[in-house]
């Protein structure tokens, strides 16, 4: 029933191989040792999108005039003479 198993193999698929695997492993390594700084990063963009959003809607609300009166009081007044070219 048991045997004698053997492999011929060149050396330098050997070394390949053993390169492969070890960036593979290295791979796979620094992919679960950097899990937390995509999940900070996640976070943080779902905040930034959220506050971006809060700033939109204050300033649709809070920007914006209610009464034409309001809007024409609110706008700055040109400064005199700004407007008219100037006389020779």
């Amino acid at each position: 029933m048991g045997g004698t198993w053997s492999l011929t193999v060149p050396l330098f698929l050997v070394i390949f191989v053993a390169f492969a695997l070890g960036m593979l492993a290295g791979l796979v390594w620094e992919w679960l040792r950097e899990a937390h700084f995509r999940r900070e990063a996640r976070q943080r963009n779902a905040e930034v999108v959220r506050l971006e959003s809060e700033v939109g809607h204050l300033r649709d609300r809070h920007a914006a005039p209610r009464d034409e009166v309001l809007a024409i009081l609110d706008e700055p007044a040109p400064a005199k003479g700004a407007a008219l070219p100037a006389v020779r």
